[in-house]
């Protein structure tokens, strides 16, 4: 992932708390992220819910299809 990219996306969470950013004391270009209380309070309460939507999207497949469709998004997270 770009750097770029990941800082944009981290902003958002740290703003609302969900996380920690702390600047490395060796190396002032790299940064520690530390997932906070409020965020993983916020991260129990969401996986069940993505959980289900996992479990509804994978009802509506055959068992091919489903298999076809989590290589797909495989492919697209490498």
């Amino acid at each position: 992932m770009d750097r770029t990219t990941l800082t944009r996306d981290l902003k958002p969470l740290e703003r609302r708390r969900l996380i920690r950013s702390e600047v490395d004391d060796d190396d002032a270009r790299q940064r520690f992220i530390t997932i906070s209380d409020d965020g993983r309070s916020l991260m129990e309460q969401a996986v069940p819910l993505w959980e289900a939507a996992q479990e509804m999207t994978k009802k509506g497949m055959s068992a091919n299809e489903w298999a076809d469709f989590r290589s797909e998004l495989k492919t697209l997270s490498e």
